[in-house]
């Protein structure tokens, strides 16, 4: 209940809501009022109103009715009144219980509300009030305030174009408020802007309101960066690089739209105090570096503060800051800490408290964190609380055709006074705590008691500046040990690894493996711990071997292993190993942090028209429309991490048919942020939902984007579909060889076993009672015509059409959600003389992640019980039973 305040002239404002089960004798409310003895109430409005909900059979909400008489949804609660205010209060509408959240600009919410005076009981109607401008709507769409109750006194709007008028008339306001429509009001049939209305002293109280975000500037992405867009981007590498990095060098020529300038952090500074608006990023290498000089703990903690001022002072101006984290430091070592002069390779890092405290700064900074390895993400956000949207994961480049690499193996061996016919080992790179050297010393030891004619090349110095010469003083007197303890040249590099067999790569902790992508580019095999992201580059028997960081001698059986292998059989891992990398280019790395920077630019914000109201989303990506649309519209549904899409698109990527423009539609994946897609698919169009609107509201999203551009086929494809490179212009072919049918679909083969069907075309029968199955199911795809055939419909996962088809057939039918909306669509689209024809040329792998876990049991069989039922009433020929699915 509520407590009143007793005082005299005190008016009360009581209101409340709650669910009961209906009930045969119909519907009673009592209000019972608790006053003192001798005291007196005047009832200036009493009003009752009724919402009957009918919960879903299943729900919790009717199992808790049934045990409960009464459910509330908002308690009683009672308001004091001015005597003033009491007239405009009473001839408001009444307000029993409301919601209202903001996601990113798109508002929703539902009220429970009186008529308010009106002689027409009906839907609610709301007025949204950002500063002095409103917005009207009907509150006419379904809400759910609880887990099994549906109400149709929902609202939601875009609101975008309200801010932006409230904007620019007086600046942004804090928020967004929620009124009801005054009493005799013109109430809207689509949402529409006010602005002539009555003075906001006029509305109703409000009955909620949202804060607006910060972030003004994602509101005028027409008035945003437009001269920096145009300008070509200043990159700044930091810290300062001798010349001698080829990662640096190579990036930059990677990166066709961005300067790379020299200077660092001060100069990046000195750039934008001089031009205002210039696109100037700055990428940080490694954080170490960042500290020399200091002498004490005192003096690095002061060098800290002073670069995180600095660094502050860039973004303030406008600054993106880049951090590629090649490796993560080891901060165990206590502040100032000196390891024994016998024990090089396990130096701790001086100053580490502060070395952490310098991660924790630019990591709140950073608008990119680059690595190179997804194995490489968590132990990153376990250092450093980096957030995830600005993470950026993107592989580290081949080394193939920066190094010279022209000699043979029998003169490199010969230079180096190598035997031809022995096994050789290189170990090349900075060794230290990452890499220490001693135990693939003793594993060499070990081996050279089964294989003694074996020989180890370390090439390399100690990241310990002040232990210069240490390798070749402790350990080049060793037999058949060659250490070569010097910076080596560009040129010389192909005579270390061309005499080679195999790299030795004894990593102890996560890192970026630098010099095994180096030596795999010369096409050698490697051998590596299954740590971190190695296994992604080295797969046992085919590019290396791998060994078991744990195991006392797991090193050392590795390298008997490697021995044991034919020399053919190492050629040939070794050819494998390079094409591996060879797969990861400097303009594929270049066009990823590219796309990442430009991602802090406003995106587009636009409003698209459904069945039942406009929805909102969110552009972003490449550039829509595009200046010269393709052929072909791809549209690939995504809802998730992206994983899938990505794969898809990776393969797209590989068509022999270029001629198409890439949709992906984001159904609301609360695993990715609009940040993620900007940078992960910035080289496609995206169009992010702000609700999951299920396949036919997603892919129809696409398709109203679309509408007016002069596309001549429309490609749906599920993300969890993979196209070999011949796919799309299979499909161009059959339209063009069979111009009387308009729908195509492949052959979708099963990702566990691609010899083998999972669909190739789907047939449909309604005698005695719905069926449907997939043609040659589980068959070889040996079996299959040769010709194109006819299917009664086809699987949603994969279709081909003509654009001009949809002024005939329409959108998919969007009263599904999920599971047999394409059927409805293209069995009507048959009934109208556009049946869907197999084109078994065309072979797609469809991997079924739905089937793979990622959908609940309850989730899957409700919408396909649900479904099949509403499409049998609808296309069936009468009264028929569900018998097969």
């Amino acid at each position: 209940g509520a407590t009143l305040d007793p005082a005299p002239g005190a008016w009360q404002d009581i209101t409340g809501a709650f669910l009961r089960a209906p009930d045969p004798d119909g519907h009673e409310t009592r209000l019972l009022i608790d006053l003192p003895q001798d005291s007196r109430v005047t009832l200036a409005l009493v009003e009752t109103r009724w919402f009957d909900a009918a919960p879903e059979a299943e729900s919790r909400l009717a199992a808790r009715l049934q045990s409960d008489e009464v459910v509330p949804l908002a308690g009683f609660t009672a308001r004091t009144h001015p005597v003033e205010d009491v007239a405009a209060q009473a001839g408001a509408p009444a307000v029993f219980a409301s919601h209202v959240a903001l996601d990113d600009l798109s508002l929703d919410g539902w009220v429970l509300a009186g008529t308010g005076g009106r002689a027409t009981p009906g839907a609610p109607e709301v007025m949204l009030r950002a500063g002095t401008r409103r917005l009207g709507l009907a509150a006419n769409c379904p809400a759910a305030p609880m887990p099994g109750l549906r109400l149709d006194c929902g609202f939601a709007a875009d609101v975008l174009p309200l801010l932006t008028e409230a904007e620019f008339e007086t600046g942004l306001p804090a928020q967004i408020s929620c009124h009801l429509r005054p009493a005799g009001a013109d109430g809207p049939d689509q949402p529409n802007f006010d602005q002539s209305g009555p003075d906001p002293s006029d509305l109703a109280p409000a009955f909620a309101g949202v804060p607006v975000p910060a972030a003004s500037a994602w509101l005028h992405p027409e008035r945003a960066g437009d001269k920096a867009d145009r300008q070509e981007a200043l990159l700044f590498d930091w810290p300062a690089d001798p010349g001698r990095d080829p990662y640096r060098r190579l990036l930059a020529r990677g990166m066709a739209r961005t300067v790379t300038a020299p200077g660092g952090l001060d100069a990046a500074i000195a750039r934008l105090e001089a031009e205002k608006g210039r696109r100037v990023s700055l990428h940080l290498h490694a954080l170490p570096p960042l500290l020399e000089g200091a002498q004490s703990a005192a003096q690095a903690e002061e060098i800290r503060e002073r670069l995180t001022a600095r660094l502050r002072y860039f973004v303030h101006l406008g600054g993106t800051l880049l951090w590629t984290v090649h490796d993560l430091p080891d901060l165990d070592g206590a502040d100032a800490a000196r390891p024994p002069f016998n024990q090089p390779d396990r130096p701790a890092p001086p100053f580490t408290k502060t070395l952490h405290a310098l991660g924790h700064d630019i990591a709140a900074l950073a608008r990119v964190v680059h690595v190179h390895g997804q194995a490489l993400v968590a132990p990153l956000v376990a250092l450093w609380p980096v957030p995830a949207e600005r993470i950026v994961v993107a592989p580290h480049p081949s080394y193939i055709g920066h190094y010279p690499d022209y000699v043979t193996r029998a003169e490199a061996r010969a230079r180096l006074d190598l035997p031809r016919d022995v096994p050789v080992f290189l170990l090349f790179g900075r060794v230290g705590p990452d890499k220490p050297i001693e135990r693939a010393l003793a594993a060499f030891a070990a081996l050279r008691r089964e294989t003694p004619e074996a020989h180890l090349l370390v090439v390399g110095m100690s990241v310990r500046a002040d232990h210069k010469g240490m390798l070749r003083r402790r350990f080049g007197a060793l037999p058949n040990v060659h250490v070569t303890e010097t910076q080596v040249s560009d040129p010389a590099l192909q005579w270390y690894h061309k005499a080679a067999d195999w790299s030795l790569n004894p990593y102890e902790r996560a890192t970026t493996p630098g010099a095994m992508i180096c030596a795999m580019s010369f096409g050698l095999p490697a051998i590596a711990p299954r740590l971190g992201m190695l296994p992604d580059l080295v797969r046992p028997g085919e590019t290396g071997l791998l060994y078991d960081p744990e195991a006392p001698d797991g090193l050392e059986q590795a390298l008997i292993a490697a021995t044991r292998t034919e020399p053919q059989a190492t050629a040939e891992m070794g050819a494998r190993a390079r094409e591996r990398v060879a797969r990861q280019s400097w303009s594929a790395l270049g066009h990823t942090l590219e796309t990442a920077l430009a991602a802090r630019w406003p995106s587009r914000r636009i409003s698209l028209p459904f069945e039942d109201r406009t929805r909102g989303a969110v552009l972003l990506g490449r550039p829509f429309p595009p200046e010269r649309p393709a052929a072909t519209a791809v549209i690939v549904l995504n809802y998730g991490d992206g994983e899938d899409a990505a794969r898809l698109i990776g393969s797209l990527r590989a068509q022999t048919v270029q001629d198409f423009d890439i949709y992906l539609v984001d159904n609301a994946s609360p695993e990715m942020s609009a940040g993620d897609l900007a940078v992960r698919f910035g080289d496609v169009h995206v169009l992010r939902l702000n609700e999951n609107l299920g396949y036919a509201g997603g892919n129809n999203a696409a398709l109203r984007l679309i509408a007016d551009l002069p596309y001549a086929y429309l490609w749906i494809l599920n993300p969890d579909i993979t196209a070999p490179p011949e796919a799309l212009a299979c499909h161009l072919q059959a339209a063009e060889a069979h111009p009387d049918h308009a729908i195509f679909g492949p052959v979708l083969r099963r990702s566990a076993d691609e010899r083998r069907v999972a669909s190739a075309g789907s047939r449909l029968s309604f005698e005695g009672g719905l069926s449907t199955g997939n043609l040659y199911a589980g068959e070889l795809l040996e079996v299959l015509p040769d010709a194109p055939y006819e299917a009664d419909f086809l699987t949603g996962a994969a279709l081909f059409l003509r654009r001009a088809i949809l002024d005939e057939i329409g959108l998919i039918p969007e009263r599904y959600f999920l599971y047999f909306e394409e059927t409805d669509w293209l069995v009507g689209a048959a009934r109208k003389g556009h049946p869907s024809l197999v084109v078994p040329q065309v072979r797609l792998t469809h991997h079924k992640r739905s089937e793979a876990g990622d959908l609940p049991a309850t989730y899957y069989f409700y919408y396909y019980l649900r479904n099949s039922l509403l499409f049998e009433a609808r296309m069936g020929p009468g009264d028929s039973a569900l018998v097969a699915a």
